[in-house]
């Protein structure tokens, strides 16, 4: 079944080879514009915070909130803080690298892997709202809600049973390592996931051309799909950055349908950003079902989130990045917090009502 996926592969890039080639070329833009620069940061950071003993000291001043909230450990907020400021992969490799380190269990990181790897402001406010969008409102609904559906997630898996050694955080002891060898190790495994990313992306926008040249997409108009809903979710399906493109181009004068598709993709996440976290959690044999399930769960919450947002207020869904004046108005940060605010809220109510046993 491998050989055949290949080589089915292979001859679409030899049905249409001009395809293929801009299709590529489109892809290595979008690395070098948007996934280089919102990613290799946090890459470098990630890791030098993990071995210059952050998780640590992070998972004991959280220790008392994701322990009774999210049913991990303290040192599992690492990886959760920066796979929302980050993007993907970040947070499972923080996860992955955390289980490494000694800082949590295999299965408390199996457990974070549901809602720690998300997408991050730099591609959903920078790339996305004010660049493909022309919206910075709608990007920052796309991240509040992003964000909210992580922790929704979160909090209903917060049962999920797992093994939390508060002694194996107690006594963790961190190679003692210069800060110069700590950074020039940081920046090499920062660069080999980045570029690791990159051919991903890459891969799948081939992909997605060589599909097109077979008719896949066309097949579904004979069930009465619209070509380019089917070309949406296609791509959305395969690959976050590429979905991202193609559903801002097409849904222009519907901003609520568009605001919900957009959503889905980034809930979602991508088989590209799936395949990038097996290769990444195979390295300390974590198990992908609770991965799968949060993914899942996200793409269902997150444009729940974005609908009761944007029927709310609607302004925000055709509010121009380029107009000054309507940037003023309508600038939904307050907005936005009180969402957060309330779904956290929501999240500490619902922890402290007692559950009566029948």
């Amino acid at each position: 079944m491998k050989i055949f996926i290949v080589a089915a592969f292979a001859v679409g890039i030899l049905i249409n080879p001009v395809g293929a080639v801009m299709s590529a070329k489109d892809a290595l833009v979008s690395c070098v514009n948007s996934v280089i620069p919102s990613l290799f940061p946090f890459f470098v950071c990630s890791r030098m915070l993990i071995e210059m003993g952050a998780a640590d000291k992070l998972g004991r001043l959280l220790s008392p909130v994701m322990k009774p909230l999210f049913g991990v450990g303290g040192d599992g907020a690492l990886a959760f803080v920066l796979g929302i400021l980050s993007g993907y992969p970040v947070g499972a490799s923080a996860a992955t690298d955390l289980v490494k380190n000694g800082g949590v269990t295999k299965s408390e990181a199996e457990k974070l892997l549901g809602y720690c790897n998300n997408s991050g402001p730099l591609f959903i406010l920078g790339t996305l709202g004010a660049g493909l969008l022309g919206n910075v409102a709608l990007g920052w609904i796309l991240y509040a809600s992003h964000i909210m559906s992580a922790l929704t997630i979160a909090f209903l898996m917060r049962t999920v049973p797992c093994e939390i050694s508060t002694a194996k955080r107690n006594n963790l002891s961190l190679p003692d390592k210069h800060f110069g060898e700590i950074m020039a190790d940081a920046v090499g495994g920062g660069a080999q996931s980045v570029f690791a990313v990159c051919g991903f992306v890459i891969i799948f926008a081939i992909l997605a051309d060589s599909l097109e040249s077979f008719g896949i997409f066309r097949l579904f108009s004979f069930v009465g799909m619209d070509y380019n809903v089917c070309k949406v979710f296609v791509l959305g399906f395969l690959e976050p950055v590429g979905g991202c493109v193609f559903a801002a181009k097409m849904f222009l004068n519907s901003p609520v349908v568009r605001g919900i598709v957009l959503s889905m993709v980034l809930g979602w996440s991508g088989i590209s950003v799936h395949l990038q976290v097996l290769g990444i959690i195979k390295k300390e044999g974590l198990s992908a079902k609770y991965y799968f399930l949060g993914k899942s769960g996200m793409a269902v919450v997150s444009p729940i989130y974005t609908y009761i947002i944007l029927k709310l207020f609607p302004e925000f869904a055709t509010t121009s990045v380029f107009s000054p004046s309507n940037m003023a108005s309508a600038a939904p940060f307050p907005y936005i917090s009180w969402f957060i605010c309330a779904t956290v809220i929501f999240v500490l109510v619902a922890q402290l009502i007692p559950v009566k046993k029948y």
